[in-house]
């Protein structure tokens, strides 16, 4: 079985969580290919797709657009997109064409991933769908709705995206109108079995169930993986040792790919701190994330951390690992903590508690504010399964039963062979 796993990078969550699903395929035995935009490693088969259209084609393309007023097919998704401060990100569905085709054509089944400027949805639809069975893994919400990752609670992606509150111009025709209708447009090119969503928690399922762009296709859980071999238990007071970290403190991490991104709610922990270091003495907060911080009694930043050994090590020398996200789908650094035998406490928001067995390996906070982020932290501090130590080992079980590479590669594995074997039957 030949799969091409598609994703635009192989950083952030999304390039992560494809990189070690295609390292567990190939463990499994499996042809895998991995796709992106911006690596190629020798001897893993990853690959580094090139666009076809270069900066000067791009800047002719858009100037015979204004002249003649004519739509070219890669235009729009090079044109600025105005968004409120509240937007994290918000994505065209088109992109500048790429040289895919070498890498996926001999594909029995294509795996996409995060694929915003990878690929260019419209034709890569006509030219593939029905043609290959594909499979839609999605990172977040961005698919099916109208450029948006994170709705903020704004459920428009059920009906029709447009006046988009995430848009600087919202308005009837605004580009969250147009990129909603050009996904519906291409999506409706399929038939029901030639597309397969994945999802990774229950709390994206439900919200696809109710998406008119993706709500009609099959749906399955399969939950991202880890190599338990890489994120594994260290001794904390060697860990410790290693990162000059105090033996005598509750060490409490964060970690975010960026510091400043509101929807990772750092702005709600270091409220949280505040609060926490004005009724007790014995606290250390650590947090790793690029971005600008202000000073704060009590907080250690790590910066920017990439290496996986040094991960393995403030994992292990944390007490508590703390992801206060008020949206959030089923985040890595939750399973990296718990692999690390380092229980968490979060908000109840998208798939966190799905991931958390309340005072077994970690605890939710109902109440998504700071004060309810205080009351969790220190109810988690003062239960007896983290004084004991015990909760490490239920941590690394969990682990173990849930989220392993081996676990989540058998898991595609299967639904490959699945859906190939009804795709050929058609």
């Amino acid at each position: 079985m030949n799969i091409a796993i598609l994703n635009h990078m192989l950083t952030g969550g999304a390039g992560i969580a494809a990189h070690r699903l295609h390292a567990g395929l190939l463990k499994q035995g499996c042809n895998s290919t991995l796709i992106n935009s911006n690596s190629t490693i020798a001897g893993q088969e990853i690959h580094k797709a090139h666009p076809l259209n270069g900066p000067l084609l791009s800047r002719l393309a858009t100037g015979v657009e204004n002249l003649l007023g004519i739509s070219m097919p890669f235009s729009r998704a090079i044109a600025p997109i105005l968004t409120t401060a509240n937007c994290e990100l918000f994505s065209d569905c088109r992109s500048p064409i790429r040289q895919l085709k070498p890498f996926i054509d001999h594909a029995d089944i294509i795996n996409l991933h995060w694929v915003n400027g990878l690929i260019h949805l419209p034709e890569f639809l006509q030219e593939f769908g029905g043609r290959t069975p594909l499979v839609w893994t999605l990172h977040d919400m961005n698919p099916f709705t109208g450029g948006c990752h994170y709705s903020l609670g704004c459920q428009k992606f059920s009906s029709a995206c447009a006046n988009c509150p995430q848009l600087a111009n919202p308005g009837k025709t605004d580009r969250a109108h147009s990129i909603f209708s050009e996904k519906r447009e291409s999506l409706q090119r399929l038939a029901d079995n030639d597309l397969h969503i994945v999802v990774l928690c229950d709390w994206m399922q439900q919200n696809v169930a109710k998406s008119k762009l993706l709500g009609r296709f099959p749906c399955t859980v399969i939950p991202n993986g880890i190599d338990e071999a890489q994120f594994f238990p260290v001794d904390p007071k060697i860990a410790r040792a290693a990162l000059d970290l105090p033996i005598d403190k509750k060490v409490i991490l964060f970690v975010a790919e960026n510091l400043q991104n509101p929807r990772k709610g750092f702005d709600y922990l270091t409220k949280s701190i505040s609060e926490l270091n004005n009724i007790r003495q014995d606290l250390l907060f650590c947090c790793i994330g690029q971005g600008e911080t202000q000073p704060i009694e009590n907080l250690h930043v790590f910066g920017k951390v990439a290496n996986p050994t040094m991960m393995r090590l403030v994992y292990s020398a944390a007490d508590l690992f703390v992801i206060p996200s008020i949206e959030d789908n089923l985040p890595n650094t939750i399973v990296e903590a718990l692999s690390c035998g380092t229980p968490v406490a979060g908000f109840d928001v998208g798939g966190i508690p799905e991931m958390i067995d309340v005072e077994q390996t970690g605890w939710i906070s109902r109440q998504i504010t700071p004060q309810g982020l205080t009351t969790t932290i220190t109810q988690a501090l003062e239960s007896q399964i983290i004084k004991s130590g015990d909760i490490r080992q239920n941590c690394r079980e969990a682990v173990l039963d849930r989220f392993s590479q081996k676990k989540q590669a058998e898991s595609y594995r299967q639904l490959f062979e699945c859906i190939l074997g009804n795709f050929d039957s058609k």
